[in-house]
């Protein structure tokens, strides 16, 4: 999309629109008249999203170093670095290709230099986001309909019904340029260009870009109905928690009463389905996978949930014990009312 915004650069353009890349998008990206022309989507509604913190929980989140061969693969290939994916499959790196030559029409390399070509190089794949990605080539490209074509059907992206119109940015505005030299700055190929059209038109009627569905396919018949994974939920937060004795003042963890356990609770669990005559309930490892990845609850061990006072007390010989007795009462009783 070749516009300008005010006084803001391209790049501060490009990361305010992305910064809401969920919320609903103004104008029509499928415009007749000059290329030159105005934006496809308007930026004076935008709000920003902010940003949300995480959940502690039990169990931690993937990092980086414990990814499967499938998350490496797709986070290699949407940083543009090399890796490699399934069966070895080696994914090549990204990179800036030559460009066109000084017999282009549009005389880019005059109007862009190599800096300005690096510089959105490290933009397009830093975004290290399908959905973010499209959004860059929907920011600096315009796709136009033909008048004479009559065909409304946005998904037609073909080369009779559209063409498509390409920018870079370059200091603080965005240069027209042609095809081959967008494409081999970014290094990426022309089906880039029409899937993010695509995906653009297709957000005029929903609001928003749909997120990319790379390896998130949705054909899974022997997926777990939420409202069973509920249950689980309502049962595991039934039980009553408590802080530990001992714990740490900014700790987030909740513990539960002793003798309890996840096999434990998932029998319990079992038992009041099957009071209730319902069958339906989900299995002890599904059950095991909410508790430790939705919920930051530990078991109460009284062993260890003790402060040094404590244990320096129970480390004491009898007749130690019997002389300060009193004290330790005392330090029960005010830990118990705080």
């Amino acid at each position: 999309m070749i516009s300008n915004i005010g006084e803001m650069t391209p790049y501060e353009n490009l990361m305010q629109m992305l910064q809401n890349s969920h919320s609903a998008f103004n104008g029509n990206p499928l415009q007749s008249g000059d290329s030159d022309s105005g934006s496809m989507n308007g930026n004076d509604n935008e709000q920003i999203i902010p940003l949300l913190k995480c959940k502690r929980t039990r169990k931690r989140a993937l990092t980086s170093n414990n990814l499967t061969i499938d998350q490496r693969a797709k986070k290699a290939r949407n940083e543009g670095t090399s890796g490699i994916g399934r069966n070895n499959k080696v994914i090549e790196k990204r990179q800036i290709k030559e460009g066109c030559s000084n017999t282009c029409r549009f005389k880019c390399a005059s109007k862009i230099t190599f800096e300005d070509r690096k510089k959105a190089f490290s933009t397009f794949w830093e975004l290290a986001d399908r959905t973010k990605q499209w959004l860059c080539i929907i920011e600096w490209t315009n796709v136009q309909k033909y008048e004479d074509y009559d065909s409304e059907d946005y998904k037609v992206m073909n080369k009779k019904a559209f063409k498509h119109t390409y920018a870079l940015p370059s200091k603080n505005k965005n240069v027209k340029v042609c095809k081959k030299m967008f494409l081999d700055t970014l290094g990426i190929s022309h089906q880039w260009v029409v899937t993010a059209s695509k995906k653009w038109a297709e957000s005029q009627s929903t609001g928003k870009i749909n997120e990319c569905a790379i390896g998130k396919h949705r054909n899974r018949t022997n997926q777990i109905p939420e409202q069973l994974k509920n249950l689980a939920r309502d049962h595991i937060t039934s039980f009553p928690v408590m802080e530990s004795h001992n714990c740490l003042e900014n700790t987030q963890r909740k513990y539960l009463e002793n003798g309890l356990s996840i096999a434990t609770m998932y029998r319990l669990f079992v038992e009041e389905r099957r009071r209730a005559l319902d069958i339906c309930y989900i299995h002890e490892q599904m059950y095991r996978a909410i508790f430790v990845k939705e919920y930051n609850y530990g078991f109460l061990n009284p062993n260890e949930d003790r402060c040094d006072k404590c244990g320096a007390f129970l480390n004491k010989s009898a007749s130690k014990k019997t002389k300060n007795e009193e004290d330790y009462k005392i330090h029960l009783k005010n830990d118990e009312e705080s």
